[in-house]
């Protein structure tokens, strides 16, 4: 199977942008990969800036990169532990049972939402960062990290951790309980 990387980052404005891509930058040229780097401020909403906001927009500037380049798949970096936030935050605030797709065909088959992490936890991916001692960098969400604001996805993050205290095995469950679903005993 032939295929081409672009590997992309998009800047709202939330990074050092020398501590936050200068490393990242170097590590993907020395494999030969270029990062694309789009840098704008992030749209303004008459509402209060969210993670749904952010993650909206930053997808829309992957779409448009991704159709100008030609790309049939999208890869997005979701891991175990975002599918499973993303599930309770559905099942509690929207009172649905849905999470993100492995594999989402997108406008009209243009390309696919692929997450290739979605069975490894964000512990095993810092792990195999530092083992491979890649250039990671966390940037400052100003939603995300600011006590002054709720985060519905930083209050279920909190929640698992809370659970997973007296239970390691809350998180798998709940990931697994998403492949046996028994219809006969739900209303």
């Amino acid at each position: 199977i032939k295929f081409f990387l672009e590997i992309v980052h998009i800047d709202f404005g939330f990074c050092d942008q020398q501590s936050c891509v200068t490393g990242i930058e170097f590590y993907l040229k020395s494999y030969g990969l270029n990062l694309h780097m789009i840098k704008k401020p992030l749209p303004e909403t008459k509402n209060k800036i969210n993670c749904f906001w952010c993650s909206w927009n930053r997808r829309k500037e992957i779409f448009l990169l991704a159709g100008k380049l030609g790309c049939s798949k999208v890869a997005l970096g979701h891991n175990q532990d975002d599918i499973v936030v993303t599930f309770l935050m559905n099942i509690f605030y929207h009172g649905e049972m849905s999470t993100m797709s492995p594999n989402l065909s997108m406008f009209k088959g243009e390309f696919n939402i692929i997450r290739p992490l979605v069975y490894v936890t964000e512990e095993e991916t810092k792990k195999y960062a530092e083992f491979k001692k890649l250039p990671v960098k966390n940037c400052n969400c100003p939603y995300f990290n600011n006590e002054q604001q709720f985060s519905y996805r930083k209050h279920i993050r909190e929640f698992i951790n809370d659970l997973e205290k007296y239970n390691k095995f809350v998180k798998i469950n709940v990931f697994n309980s998403m492949k046996k679903i028994k219809q006969e005993h739900l209303v």
